[in-house]
């Protein structure tokens, strides 16, 4: 006897975490046969279900909350609706749509039997110990970290390496012509927040006036570049130091009587410079590139005409260049680049 109370009382104990283990609720508004088709279901299986048919709070509200196990709510959408499984007990949730049947008598009956068979299916899954959906963090801080975590992974991602090209037109100020300017072509390497890269001028000429003779000079340049960017999408900011050579090429095109033209010559000056350059993300492989700056040529070239200076460049030329870039290949994992 003695025994046999025992038995009762250790039954009687853990009936109630049974139980709970076993029981669900059936939470917010739901159409009436499909609540009936899910109970119809369930009848057999070993769960207890309630009703509940206010809208459920907020997931992580229904995790904190609650005697039930497993609390269930299902959404309508347009094509059909969206069963919710949340598990308490194993911090799981699970979602699954269904698409309304088409070219049937009764779509909604369908619907509502599909969603009722597939709750049973994984009800059946729990009771034999197994797991459904996908796991939830254990809270909102979690929840948060998890999302900047994502966010730095992300950014991270974007801050891969790329290579740019770009083809568009410069002009310099030289102190004699009024404008060189002409072509301009542009390679850029990119890692990170570091730019390296390599520029190509090409001069069209601009003719300088003066007496005796009026002469027509034309630059082309070869830069290295190395710098640094701060990417604010959709737009960056770069900065960088450049060294390079420059060709400047003199054609006389007209002389005062008595003196005669001279043949054209070539001066190749070393070039060292900085700029700073704002980029605009027109399309992930697309962008606009503006660049600002100066360059210091080393030697100061002087043009002259019968033993008499002509044209006397700066030393120091401001310059502008506007260019469009395509991003030829990225290494991102959105697959853009930075």
């Amino acid at each position: 006897m003695l025994r046999a109370a025992l038995v009762l009382v250790s039954l009687g104990t853990a009936l109630p975490s049974v139980a709970a283990a076993q029981s669900l609720t059936l939470a917010g508004p739901m159409d009436e046969t499909l609540e009936s088709r899910i109970r119809g279901q369930l009848s057999d299986l070993p769960w207890t279900v309630s009703r509940d048919p206010n809208p459920p709070p907020p997931i992580q509200a229904v995790l904190e909350g609650g005697e039930t196990r497993v609390v269930v709510w299902v959404s309508p959408t347009e094509e059909g609706a969206v069963l919710h499984l949340l598990d308490r007990g194993e911090r799981r949730l699970l979602a699954r749509a269904f698409d309304r049947p088409t070219n049937e008598a009764h779509p909604d009956s369908t619907l509502y039997e599909s969603i009722a068979v597939s709750l049973r299916s994984s009800l059946r899954a729990l009771a034999a110990g197994g797991t459904i959906g996908v796991a939830l963090p254990e809270s909102e801080s979690e929840s948060e970290a998890e999302s900047e975590s994502e966010a730095e992974s992300e950014s991270e991602a974007a801050a891969a390496s790329f290579v740019a090209l770009g083809i568009g037109g410069w002009v310099a100020l030289d102190g004699t012509s009024p404008v060189q300017g002409g072509p301009s072509g542009s390679l850029t390497i990119g890692h990170g927040a570091l730019r390296f890269g390599a520029v190509f001028q090409f001069s069209l000429g601009a003719s300088a006036a003066g007496s005796p003779a009026e002469i027509r000079l034309a630059r082309h340049g070869v830069l290295a570049e190395v710098g640094a960017a701060l990417p604010l999408r959709p737009v960056e900011l770069t900065g960088a130091l450049r060294i390079g050579t420059f060709v400047q090429r003199r054609e006389t095109v007209n002389v005062e009587p008595p003196l005669v033209a001279t043949e054209a010559t070539r001066l190749v000056s070393a070039a060292i410079g900085a700029r700073v350059g704002l980029r605009v993300f027109l399309h992930d492989h697309v962008s606009l590139r503006l660049d600002l700056g100066a360059d210091a040529l080393s030697p100061r070239p002087v043009f002259e005409a019968n033993g008499g200076a002509v044209a006397e460049p700066w030393a120091v030329q401001p310059f502008g260049n506007l260019s469009l870039e395509v991003h030829a290949l990225t290494r991102s994992g959105a697959g853009s680049p930075p």
